[in-house]
């Protein structure tokens, strides 16, 4: 196994985009502009010391290519606004994406990407509340019911604030699971029916936010592009693939296309995910997603009645919630007088 080679792949696939390998190399060895390509190419043994140097230079840990072995690979913990567990160059999400700067996106998900919301606020909010204090159980939050008008909602906004402009600003082909919706649908319902709501009129207010967030899903399947509420087909926009499939997927697997190569991350629990540029590991969930999209329904700008059918499910699952808290609504009206 040619373990130099696999060094140099590791230390491409976590070097900052402004950074250059052949610099660095001639950096911190100081060696020639030949020494470093020499080196890179394997026609000059890189020494143990030198391999050290250059991941304590870059601000990797050693340890993690060490590991390496046969079989297996190297995750990264990132976390919403939080530092990962292992103190690498990627200290957040929204610094992982900002770094690597994507030319492409490619998502698998079982749930609608909260990403997709920040057109919403109140929405979004709501679904990383939601995310925090029920799936994640986060004991600040036990005693506290959900209102817009909560102190933690600038900081949760300003995560999605970062994020968004890569969002809207990369092309991207998504694969919904036919039931994503529901990842929205049943916690707004949830909490309505636990009156874990401060304001009776929240749940009202996040149906209608609910209905405007699918029309813009449509207008944006239909276009064939990444398209804010505000913008109208027109408009020179990224383009923007969807398909829904019947296959259940695991929570969110993100494929990040960039400059140096490519990373996938998997999202879990709501708001943790991993990451690694393990290659092989990638090619496998690319073949994966390859496999999906032949299984999928492809709803962008062709095929308008599939269109229609996908999107008129997610509206009567929306009216069927509707439906039931307009319902609890009147059944609870008479003793509420």
């Amino acid at each position: 196994m040619d373990y130099q080679k696999l060094f140099f792949d590791f230390l491409k696939a976590h070097l900052p985009k402004e950074k250059i390998l052949v610099d660095e190399l001639e950096k911190h060895l100081h060696v020639s502009k030949d020494g470093a390509y020499r080196r890179i190419g394997g026609r000059t043994a890189l020494t143990l010391q030198e391999a050290m140097e250059l991941a304590k230079a870059l601000n990797l840990d050693f340890a993690d290519f060490v590991g390496m072995a046969p079989g297996k690979m190297i995750f990264d913990h990132l976390s919403s606004g939080v530092k990962n567990g292992t103190d690498t160059a990627y200290p957040s999400y929204s610094d992982f994406v900002r770094q690597i700067s994507p030319r492409h996106i490619t998502v698998l998900t079982s749930i609608i990407p909260a990403i997709h919301l920040c057109d919403f606020p109140d929405l979004y909010f709501f679904y990383q509340f939601f995310t925090e204090k029920t799936s994640l159980a986060n004991p600040e939050l036990k005693d506290v019911d959900f209102s817009f008008d909560l102190p933690m909602k600038e900081k949760m906004l300003k995560g999605m604030e970062e994020l968004q402009g890569y969002f809207f600003n990369t092309p991207t082909t998504e694969i919904f699971w036919i039931e994503a919706i529901d990842s929205l649908l049943k916690p707004i319902f949830y909490y309505h029916e636990t009156d874990a709501f401060r304001e009776k009129e929240t749940v009202s207010k996040l149906l209608r936010q609910m209905r405007l967030f699918i029309d813009n899903l449509e207008k944006m399947a239909a276009a064939g592009k990444k398209l804010r509420l505000d913008e109208d087909r027109d408009a020179d926009r990224p383009h923007f693939e969807l398909y829904f499939t019947e296959v259940p997927l695991m929570e969110s697997t993100t494929i990040y296309t960039h400059d140096k190569g490519k990373f996938v991350v998997h999202r879990l629990n709501g708001l943790n995910l991993i990451s690694t540029a393990d290659t092989a590991y990638i090619r496998n969930i690319e073949s994966l997603a390859e496999i999906l999209k032949d299984k999928s329904t492809n709803v962008t700008v062709g095929g308008e009645k599939t269109r229609l059918q996908f999107f008129n499910t997610m509206r009567r699952r929306l009216d069927l919630v509707r439906r039931k808290v307009e319902s609890s609504h009147l059944e609870l009206s008479p003793v509420e007088a």
